[in-house]
């Protein structure tokens, strides 16, 4: 809360997107923990779910020392990552949080070794994420990274049921979700674009080729 008062920019953008994604593993990780002395009699169970915590606590702690990264830096230099990298950490975090094998990922020779701020892997994680949850079991996500012109594509597909007409215009509005049941708060998608912007680039959702939603983060690269 005292980065998010402090101002604005990419860092105020980058502990926006932290403390949404915090929220959702913190929860993520009562849960198991509560069903943790049920476990205890059915050994493979308790420890695959010790392994999760362990898997997202550790998440947690990167996301945390990238906000404190990025927050040590006073120049204003960018934090950067490849994006192959990048795109691998969005996949782990998934496959943590969804189970293994839920997520399908391309990226292009040319795009693997670009380096960008690691401020839009918590882009990538969130769209990945709420991709997957609009997404039944048994169906993949899809992600797909290229680069042209000079510019970076990194593109998340679903085959969910997408979007509704009469919220296209409202996905980035912040406090705004379609799913408030489920545990979402409608803040993730607004971070996301503000730190897109941030980064000169530009954010698109709309319904994908194969039905469902496809978001689309362009950025440039210098």
């Amino acid at each position: 809360e005292r980065l998010s008062g402090a101002g604005s920019g990419a860092l105020q953008s980058m502990a926006e997107a932290v403390s949404h994604d915090l929220g959702k593993e913190v929860d993520w990780v009562t849960r198991l923990v509560r069903r943790l002395p049920h476990a205890a009699m059915d050994r493979d169970r308790l420890r695959r779910d010790i392994e999760l915590v362990l898997d997202i606590t550790s998440n947690v702690t990167q996301s945390l020392n990238d906000l404190l990264g990025r927050a040590a830096l006073d120049d204003g230099d960018p934090l950067p990552v490849d994006v192959r990298t990048l795109i691998d950490a969005a996949v782990r975090h998934a496959a943590v949080l969804h189970g293994e094998g839920r997520v399908e990922h391309v990226v292009e020779d040319g795009a693997d070794a670009i380096r960008v701020d690691r401020s839009l892997e918590r882009v990538v994680t969130n769209l990945v994420d709420n991709a997957l949850h609009a997404s039944a079991n048994g169906d993949p996500v899809r992600v797909f990274a290229s680069c042209r012109d000079r510019q970076l594509r990194i593109t998340v597909e679903d085959r969910g049921c997408g979007i509704p007409d009469e919220s296209v215009y409202q996905l980035f509005e912040p406090g705004f979700t379609t799913r408030r049941e489920g545990g979402g708060q409608g803040v993730g998608l607004s971070a996301c674009r503000d730190i897109v912007v941030e980064l000169e680039g530009a954010m698109e959702i709309a319904r994908g080729q194969r039905g469902g939603t496809r978001a689309t983060v362009l950025v440039p690269i210098s």
